[in-house]
């Protein structure tokens, strides 16, 4: 990258973001200690990564592994270098953009306010994400999910799952001084017929269970194979599933979803991987049988999910919008196999 002429503009701001980024490498545990370059060393627990004291997703770590090989192949003062200069030019950019009201579809101001000197325009309508003709302020008691989407994962991935989300409404409805007793009680009323019971497990598991394995069942049952709610499906592994409620449905749905929850999870997999094969390092041979049957089921996860998430992406560019007119046999075939029991609701091939 030619950086002479950046370098004759804006100087002080130009030290700045530098100083900014440095500051931000070492939060990443990258250092420059005495010109020598120094990689802090992550431990990752759960969906948490730690570096030096401070907290990450632990979908972050693939992203950060990238971050340490730059570093030692560039050296630090040069990727420090790189990467102020390359969000320098971003960020110019951006501005000139949002100046030119017709070069950015949502035609808000990124990095300034017209009305707001030490404001942002475009979080004025963060809210709207995802929610177009949907009005979220009706909703005080029990806030409207973000998005409209609610992934079923077996595993706590995600703070909005729909288990996760069902424990909020009860806790809000019913206060949490009867929580428990109210999440036993269902859990207690679903191993009466949908489910089975497994011994030892906690209320909550019993509820991720259903969510994830029966509930859609049940919903299609209910609507006569013609669901209000959609179910996105990763395929037989359920790597990631997730519901769309109908007409909360817009053409942004789908890049949300990759971007805010497969992405991610691709991320959280590859993090769970290593731990995994740490821990194989100092286990014994009993528990290294486990171990190595968890790590060969993720990893036929990840392959599911990266599929999908090629698949996705290919939908998702499309921006495909529906014709509620149509009905939702016609509506639900728009979107190939990214959605479950295809079959079943358009009467077509999955």
């Amino acid at each position: 990258m030619n950086t002479n002429n950046i370098k004759k503009y804006a100087p002080l701001a130009r030290r700045d973001f530098i100083e900014a980024v440095g500051k931000r490498l070492n939060q990443f545990g990258v250092y420059n200690k005495g010109k020598a370059l120094t990689i802090s060393e992550p431990t990752v627990s759960g969906s948490i990564m730690q570096i030096d004291g401070n907290a990450f997703d632990a979908g972050l770590a693939p992203a950060r592994k990238r971050l340490v090989l730059r570093a030692e192949q560039l050296g630090f003062d040069a990727l420090l270098e790189h990467v102020a200069y390359t969000w320098f030019n971003r960020l110019c950019a951006l501005r000139f953009m949002e100046l030119k009201a017709d070069y950015l579809e949502h035609g808000f101001r990124v990095l300034s306010h017209a009305d707001n000197a030490n404001g942002f325009e475009i979080l004025d309508h963060a809210q709207d994400a995802g929610n177009v003709d949907f009005d979220q302020t009706r909703y005080q008691t029990f806030a409207a999910d973000d998005d409209g989407i609610i992934p079923l994962t077996d595993q706590d991935w995600f703070k909005d799952d729909a288990t996760n989300r069902f424990r909020d409404f009860v806790r809000t409805v019913w206060s949490e001084e009867h929580l428990q007793a109210n999440l036993s009680f269902v859990s207690e009323s679903l191993c009466l017929g949908s489910l089975t019971t497994k011994r030892g497990e906690q209320s909550m598991e019993t509820i991720r269970r259903y969510l994830s394995n029966q509930f859609y069942k049940d919903h299609l049952q209910t609507y006569k194979k013609r669901p209000i709610y959609w179910l996105f499906s990763s395929g037989k592994l359920k790597a990631f599933e997730c519901l769309v409620y109908l007409h909360r449905y817009n053409d942004s749905t789908l890049p949300r979803m990759r971007t805010e929850y497969v992405t991610p999870l691709l991320g959280k997999y590859d993090a769970y991987a290593d731990q995994l094969k740490k821990q194989l390092e100092d286990a014994s041979a009993s528990e290294a049988t486990l171990l190595k049957k968890d790590l060969s089921a993720l990893e036929k996860k990840q392959t599911e999910l990266r599929a999908f998430d090629d698949k996705l992406k290919h939908y998702a560019d499309r921006r495909i919008k529906l014709e509620l007119d149509d009905g939702v046999k016609v509506n639900y075939g728009k979107f190939g196999d990214l959605l479950a029991e295809v079959k079943a609701i358009t009467g077509g091939k999955e």
